[in-house]
């Protein structure tokens, strides 16, 4: 991420989410309509909106560069790519947020902010393929992972290099 992407960010007004879109804060509403651009700009407003800024100390810096690095971190496969990821840590504001999940004592603060932070990395460096191609095609990427047997324990042994 350049440092000119993240002076970008950090220059950026942080708006109310509502200002994104009337229905922002709505489950009716469909975080893909909204523009990949201002997606950065709307995590730093939803993390403002929980308190999360303030409760933590989060610097602005900090947050925009994490929230660019998590973006770049996605490759672009149709569907676990960086909206996908978007889409998921809205909806997990939502549900923080609506359903009042922090105030009800249902979820502390910090782990209000590691669902918001878990659901925008859920997918980083997905390669758009399944668990399954990986283990048939015995990639480098299951050969890392591996103990050596199949998710399934069907006993299969990939080949050791």
């Amino acid at each position: 991420v350049t440092k000119e992407e993240v002076e970008r960010l950090v220059g950026a007004e942080v708006v109310p989410p509502s200002h994104f879109h009337k229905d922002f804060c709505s489950f009716k509403y469909l975080p893909r309509q909204l523009s990949e651009s201002r997606t950065p700009l709307a995590v730093l407003s939803m993390t403002e909106n929980l308190g999360m800024v303030t409760r933590f100390r989060l610097s602005r810096d900090s947050l925009a560069r994490f929230t660019l690095m998590v973006r770049k971190g996605y490759r672009d496969p149709p569907y676990h790519n960086w909206l996908h990821a978007f889409s998921v840590t809205h909806f997990a504001y939502l549900l923080i947020h609506n359903l009042r999940l922090m105030e009800r004592g249902a979820l502390t603060h910090l782990e209000a902010l590691a669902l918001i932070v878990s659901s925008m990395c859920h997918d980083l460096d997905h390669r758009g393929t399944t668990n399954s191609f990986q283990v048939a095609s015995i990639t480098v990427l299951i050969r890392r992972v591996s103990d050596g047997t199949t998710p399934s324990g069907s006993g299969h042994v990939y080949p050791q290099h």
